[in-house]
């Protein structure tokens, strides 16, 4: 089942059957899993976790590859930490997806209402939408700009073109990976629940 949809990046698991992506007007893609085949919960979600980083991560590097060489954009010389840098947010992006996707008692339209809520919500707080926003936290909240990941994304790239060690970066890195493992719990957490109660 396939379909044209979307402007911003979603990934979507709903009670862990099917599994949809959207990247900026790119085919949804769903992979269902019967419940008959599903004796462990952590084997499917695994897939369906692969399954989805596998669609996104070529979905970014497609645009990556056509802003750097079809429209000349550069966005630093340190190709191999921005590869890595797109790799952890696109594991974000995917477990944080999962997550809604997982919350029990929504319809898909608010699930996906919530996603893209988010994801304009992350932005605009990160200085992608107006500028000083990121900075006015830094001074005043500085927690925000940790436990949010587009203003992770933000700071790695400003990082990696301003400093000449990686100390910054790692330390995004980190935060951004372990705010993808909090996700990732929480969706087990409530996908558990969920087979549980149908049972």
């Amino acid at each position: 089942d396939r379909k044209i949809t979307g402007n911003v990046t979603i990934c979507y698991a709903g009670n862990h059957t099917p599994v949809m992506q959207i990247y900026n007007s790119a085919v949804i893609a769903y992979f269902m899993i019967c419940k008959e085949q599903i004796s462990e919960i952590r084997a499917p979600f695994l897939i369906d976790f692969i399954c989805c980083e596998i669609l996104e991560y070529a979905s970014v590097l497609l645009v990556y590859g056509y802003m750097r060489f079809a429209l000349g954009i550069q966005l630093g010389e340190k190709t191999g930490m921005i590869l890595i840098l797109l790799l952890a947010g696109t594991c974000y992006g995917t477990m944080f997806g999962f997550f809604i996707g997982a919350l029990p008692k929504l319809t898909e339209g608010v699930k996906v209402g919530i996603c893209v809520g988010a994801n304009l919500m992350f932005c605009a707080m990160s200085d992608l939408m107006i500028s000083g926003i990121r900075n006015y936290f830094a001074h005043h909240a500085p927690l925000v700009n940790h436990i949010n990941p587009a203003a992770l994304i933000v700071d790695s790239f400003y990082a990696l073109n301003v400093y000449n060690t990686y100390g910054r970066f790692c330390q995004n890195l980190v935060l951004l990976m372990c705010l993808t493992l909090v996700f990732g719990i929480l969706s087990l957490l409530f996908v558990r629940r969920k087979r549980y109660a149908s049972v």
